[in-house]
């Protein structure tokens, strides 16, 4: 073996040594925390002081998107005890609908397609038997009189279309082999526009964040190779978020989906990596007055390495 080869070798074992130890210290991360419990913060600046609160609800939507990072991203195979306890925790939440509520199930608060969507595509991946549960006819006919699906479940007064929640939709119909192409060009073109306009959804109010929750939507319905995701990925590229904004997890995230991030900012993204194994968090999702957001340190370690593994497979 000559020098070259040699240094190339050693180069390569070097990489990857870094980026094992960093998917070994999410796994303590993970390990060390209650995945359906006290993951989320809310943020309140309707106040003159911004105040950050601890929710003390167990959330089936943090549940599920963390399984479905964790699970698509390999960082846990399905045998381990932690994807198990949590899928069947968030079985549990189902209520007798179908439908599930950001708050659980034994609230008065009303169910959500977003919530719905999202934990049927976690079971689905631990249960693909289940696909017979989903109440597809009840989440397909949530809609109002322009034939929009709504983000809430039978709430006239609440009439709000999100392309981010109906991207999750779309995404869950095709794993149920459900396919409605008058939606999926509402939202390619939603994706299209937000792109060009830089502007994210009613729940999703940041862009990168928002592209993050729909990027494996548009990679699911319309491929990586796609009209829509090299819109997406020349957006991300327009937008250049530092290594030290806390989105950056979500950006990398998106170009690792659909595009081929740089191999220097997977980098920088894996010495943003917190002494415990997680990552800092950024604001997910806001009520539609923006005045409160939720984030989570859980989803943005799930988005951090997702993004590493998917992109090194380490």
């Amino acid at each position: 073996m000559n020098n070259s080869n040699k240094e190339r070798i050693d180069t390569i074992s070097r990489d990857n040594l870094l980026f094992i130890e960093t998917i070994i210290r999410a796994r303590k991360y993970f390990l060390n925390i209650d995945l359906f419990g006290n993951t989320l913060c809310v943020y309140d600046s309707s106040k003159e002081t911004i105040t950050r609160t601890l929710c003390t609800f167990h959330s089936p939507f943090v549940s599920a998107v963390i399984s479905d990072l964790l699970l698509s991203g390999n960082i846990f195979n399905k045998k381990h005890v932690i994807i198990r306890k949590n899928i069947d925790l968030l079985k549990a939440q189902c209520r007798p609908n179908g439908l599930f509520c950001f708050f659980g199930k034994h609230t008065d608060y009303p169910s959500d397609l977003d919530d719905t969507a999202c934990a049927w595509i976690a079971i689905l991946n631990y249960y693909p038997s289940h696909m017979s549960d989903v109440p597809i006819d009840t989440i397909f006919h949530n809609r109002n009189r322009a034939g929009d699906i709504l983000t809430w479940y039978n709430r006239p007064n609440h009439d709000v279309a999100d392309w981010v929640v109906l991207g999750n939709v779309l995404r869950l119909l095709h794993r149920c082999c459900v396919v409605d192409y008058k939606l999926n060009r509402e939202f390619e073109k939603s994706i299209l526009e937000a792109c060009k306009s830089k502007t994210g959804s009613p729940y999703y109010s940041d862009i990168v964040v928002a592209l993050a929750f729909s990027a494996p939507s548009i990679r699911d319905l319309f491929g990586r190779n796609s009209k829509c995701s090299d819109a997406v990925v020349r957006c991300m590229e327009e937008i250049s978020i530092n290594s030290f904004d806390p989105r950056f997890a979500a950006y990398l995230y998106v170009l690792s989906v659909l595009g081929t991030p740089k191999k220097d900012d997977m980098e920088k993204l894996v010495y943003q990596q917190k002494p415990d194994g997680g990552w800092e968090s950024f604001p997910l999702f806001n009520h539609l007055s923006k005045e409160k957001c939720y984030d989570s340190r859980a989803v943005s370690t799930a988005f951090s390495v997702a993004a590493i593994n998917s992109h090194f497979n380490v």
